[in-house]
């Protein structure tokens, strides 16, 4: 590529400079030593060996001058008209067979100056490294089974083109393969590699009916896949919109240093030509021209350029190695101010799973009474408030046998038989129909199911939503940084002053989605920063409206199209916020620092440079150096830190809706 190109023509005008340079080193080896009438000590071999370092030095300014003076950049073709300037002073010297010949300011003014545009390239390459690997997992090409094939290992295959794949089609994935389509897996078993696309670095064992995603690397083992999602319509495709979006999107940093860039930009050219008139009237033209190219290389505005972008760019690239997408810059000088958080509740702070948080025995009974007799209806069913008394008996190690005769009544809840008699599981409704009467105490928690055995109310079961692991750590840790969070919900109040209860922060209860983006709305006009956390369809009108939305790779498409940050992490999403807000403060405070420096950095040497006091191939090299501690503060953003949490990609398949609904609310 193009910095291939750029290193091989440095190496090879190295070549050319260091010649250069050693007959440079006989003139000035014999102008110490001459003695008598001669100039030189050289004798009349002076003038040969003039020409021979302004031939050496030919090479150097064709291979690295010209294509900086065919650049778009007009300081990088004022400096090459400098080092021209000095190239055409010496040939004059050699031609008169008097004065100095400037060839080695002039090969390795333009050696360092080209150094220093291969190492920025280089550090810019390694910064976008991470968001190029999401670009290059499509695989090209896919093994498609014939549909009339029988499956196993002797179905037929055929290679066609990944693009060609369509929904409902079958493919296999071999190892060492990229999975070319989002799809479930059929048949099969094998250890994939999600890293790239979720942080995730230990590989996930799937098995038939586990959801893949396209990118992934299947490090082991072999699968058949049915697609789901085809080309254009897969999260790969999705991350790839977001990544070229991000290329395009700058933050206000960066738009200030380009144009402070382009202000400094007459100021070393008038210092030049100020310095070029002052000491050609005192010193003659060889020390104007010298003097001017010092001027110039000393304080070119490089450094000042690369010091936003580069930043920026490598800030982006360390959080798509810990599966955050960030879709540009300016997302990331946001983050690192004081944030107004705002969460969605369902999706976000909350999983779709119910569990049980309180289980009440009436009349003196045990707990475990209750809990077996719900458990006996409950096994079997897939509804969340089913599957949630059935994991509490799990988790309690409750052993207790299934009910015959189980029934399912919408809207109300089940009924069966246990040892004769018949046992209900459900809401107030039920009971009611069964013609079970009970006082209903105001305590109770709300959803709540209630156990009923014949026409005795054995007790009630407490529901609540299952806090996502790691919501309680992040969010406290977000409110020890200075950040006021809030969580948004169209819940009852009652719920939200429960969850509220559970979570130490506020919970604004009976919200509409217009209510949750009015609530954007009005923090934005006190001028706060506001930042929504979603997931849902609900939530795409106010993750668009706030200054940065944050949606979950989880949650719909509509929510990540406004968002401009997305949580590629699907086992604990919201561990990603801290690290997010913490690199995105270390990002703006190291442009802050890198443009502060470089101003310096160029202002003093500048000054030297003015008095005469620094040759332009010193001059080079310290603008070399200013660009490189640029990149080298730049890159200190990108610095590795601990694996991310570990969290298998997959989204959770939803249960099998069912008629039978085991009500919510009493």
């Amino acid at each position: 590529g193009a910095e291939r190109s750029l290193l091989a023509r440095l190496m090879l005008s190295v070549f050319f400079a260091m010649a250069s340079m050693m007959f440079t080193m006989a003139l000035w080896a014999s102008a110490v030593y001459s003695t008598g009438g001669h100039d030189h000590a050289l004798g009349p071999l002076a003038p040969l060996v003039r020409w021979l370092a302004i031939a050496f030095a030919a090479p150097v300014l064709l291979l690295l001058g010209w294509p900086l003076l065919r650049s778009f950049s007009f300081l990088n073709a004022t400096i090459t008209v400098g080092v021209s300037a000095a190239f055409a002073l010496s040939i004059a010297n050699a031609y008169n067979e008097r004065g100095e010949v400037y060839v080695e300011t002039v090969t390795m003014t333009l050696v360092l100056v080209t150094l220093g545009r291969y190492l920025e390239a280089h550090a810019r390459r390694k910064a976008t490294s991470s968001l190029r690997d999401l670009l290059a997992l499509d695989p090209q090409e896919a093994w498609r089974l014939l549909p009339d094939a029988p499956g196993g290992a002797a179905a037929s295959l055929e290679r066609v083109p990944a693009r060609d794949l369509r929904r409902g089609d079958g493919f296999r994935v071999h190892t060492h393969e990229r999975v070319p389509a989002d799809g479930t897996v059929q048949d099969g078993e094998a250890a994939v590699d999600e890293s790239i696309l979720t942080g995730e670095l230990e590989p996930r064992r799937l098995h038939a009916g586990d959801s893949v995603l396209a990118g992934s690397l299947v490090a082991s083992g072999a699968i058949d896949i049915l697609v789901e999602r085809a080309f254009g319509e897969r999260h790969l495709d999705r991350l790839a919109d977001l990544v070229e979006s991000a290329r395009e999107r700058r933050m206000p940093l960066e738009r200030l240093t380009e144009q402070a860039s382009r202000w400094f930009l007459p100021v070393p050219l008038v210092a030049a030509a100020g310095s070029a008139a002052w000491w050609w009237a005192h010193a003659g033209v060889e020390k104007a021209v010298t003097s001017a190219l010092a001027v110039l290389l000393i304080a070119c505005p490089c450094a000042l350029g690369v010091a936003a972008p580069l930043a920026t760019w490598v800030a982006m690239g360390r959080a798509a190695r810990r599966g955050i997408l960030v879709r540009g810059g300016e997302v990331l000088e946001k983050l690192a101010r004081s944030c107004r958080f705002f969460f969605d509740k369902t999706g976000t702070i909350t999983l779709p799973a119910l569990e049980v948080s309180a289980v009440h025995p009436l009349e003196g009974r045990a707990e475990e009474v209750v809990l077996r007799a719900a458990v006996a209806l409950a096994r079997g069913s897939s509804h969340p408030a089913a599957l949630a008394v059935s994991r509490e008996a799990e988790r309690r190690e409750l052993i207790a046998p299934g009910a015959r005769e189980v029934e399912s009544l919408p809207g109300l809840g089940l009924t069966g038989v246990l040892a004769g008699r018949r046992l209900a599981l459900g809401n107030r409704r039920l009971l009611e129909s069964l013609g079970v009467g009970v006082d209903f105490p105001p305590w109770l928690e709300a959803p709540s199911l209630w156990v009923a055995s014949e026409s005795e109310v054995l007790g009630s079961i407490a529901l609540r939503e299952t806090l996502r692991p790691e919501a309680l750590d992040v969010l406290h840790e977000l409110a020890a940084r200075g950040h006021k969070l809030s969580v948004l919900t169209g819940d009852a109040r009652e719920r939200g002053e429960a969850l509220s209860r559970r979570l130490g922060i506020a919970v604004e209860s009976e919200l509409l989605p217009v209510a949750k983006l009015n609530r954007a709305a009005n923090e934005r006009g006190r001028g706060r920063t506001v930042v929504m956390v979603g997931d849902g369809v609900n939530d795409a009108s106010t993750l668009a409206a706030a200054d940065v939305g944050v949606a979950l790779a989880t949650g719909a498409d509509l929510a990540r199209d406004a968002a401009d940050v997305v949580l590629l992490d699907t086992h604990s999403p919201l561990r990603a916020l801290p690290f997010l807000l913490e690199l995105s403060r270390r990002t703006t405070r190291c442009i802050r620092w890198n443009l502060l420096g470089a101003l310096g950095y160029n202002t003093a040497g500048m000054g030297l440079a003015l008095a005469g006091w620094i040759h332009p191939v010193l001059a080079a090299a310290l603008m070399t150096v200013s660009s490189l501690c640029v990149v080298a503060g730049a890159l200190a953003v990108g610095e590795s830190e601990s694996s991310p949490h570990p969290n298998p990609i997959a989204p959770a398949k939803p249960a099998p809706a069912e008629r039978s609904a085991l009500c919510a609310a009493p």
